[in-house]
């Protein structure tokens, strides 16, 4: 994570600056030969998938497309998981400086550009599945129980996240908060 001064001098961390101690943006694929996530660069997925130490990808197929992974693998099962992102951040001292009709105006348009955003991702996800598909490619889902013994086997990403950023940090409330809400979401 890159350390980034905000405009009081406090230190704030931003997180992807990193794929699973790479050095650069990571992008997951999963082995079926042993089950071991393997973390990878972008370049190092499709070396991977093209040599044959990944069996297939599972990052979003918009990605798979324009990293062009449907060239050297056929197997696809989409993501785990993916989260939305291009989203603007406004510090707490500021929001709170700003009038109540303006935070509404933020809220609001905000709530309508997430929602036009991930109409936006569905359509050109499913566009890019249909298009690795008429490619020859083998796009499958996960299954419900397929996931769940994923999930049962991994390791928890996020209770490793909550330490190593309060170890980084000396604060623990805050990725506490953090883990809290994110566990939250995700129903967990």
């Amino acid at each position: 994570m890159a350390r980034l001064p905000d405009a009081s001098g406090v230190q704030q961390h931003q997180a992807g600056d990193r794929g699973a101690g790479e050095g650069g943006r990571g992008v997951s694929g999963l082995s079926r030969r042993n089950g071991q996530d393997r973390r990878r660069l972008a370049v190092g997925v499709y070396e991977a998938l093209k040599t044959g130490n990944l069996d297939y990808s599972f990052i979003n197929p918009g990605n798979i497309q324009s990293l062009k992974l449907n060239e050297v693998a056929k197997n696809h099962c989409g993501p785990v998981m993916a989260i939305s992102g291009h989203n603007i951040t406004i510090s707490k001292r500021t929001w709170a400086r700003l009038p109540a009709d303006i935070q509404k105006i933020f809220l609001e348009e905000g709530k309508a550009t997430q929602q036009a955003y991930m109409n936006w991702v569905t359509d050109f996800e499913s566009k890019a599945v249909a298009n690795m598909r008429a490619q020859g490619a083998n796009v499958v889902p996960i299954s419900a129980p397929e996931l769940a013994k994923w999930r049962a086997a991994a390791p928890d990403f996020l209770a490793e996240w909550e330490k190593a950023t309060a170890a980084a940090t000396g604060d623990a409330e805050t990725p506490r908060k953090v883990a809290a809400r994110w566990r939250e979401l995700i129903g967990k």
